[in-house]
């Protein structure tokens, strides 16, 4: 393998890491503004809180198979999905794109 397509290889990996990092970042600065930090243990145990409605929704979500969520559930994972498509079709383009050349 040449470097050219090692290089080929890594520029898809490096934008779906960049956006998979970008999805769990916004998804932690969604959590934290959406619970507090506990005054009274966070000196202790840097403890944060999160509303038990929150718990209970984001519980039953995270062991709720796709398929069973509900429509509105699952919109937030389908544009994630176009996002990773979106990527994984550009690297596949540009490589046949250098085949050509």
């Amino acid at each position: 393998m040449t470097k050219k397509q090692i290089d080929e290889m890594d520029a898809p990996v490096e934008a779906m890491a960049d956006e998979v990092h970008q999805v769990w970042a916004n998804w932690m600065v969604y959590m934290f503004n959406q619970g507090h930090v506990d005054l009274v243990h966070s000196y202790q145990i840097g403890a944060w809180v999160m509303p038990p409605e929150k718990v209970e929704r984001w519980h039953r979500q995270m062991t709720t198979p796709y398929d069973q969520l509900s429509e509105s559930e699952k919109v937030s994972d389908r544009e994630i999905a176009q996002k990773y498509i979106a990527i994984y079709q550009a690297a596949l383009k540009e490589i046949d794109q250098n085949n050509k050349s």
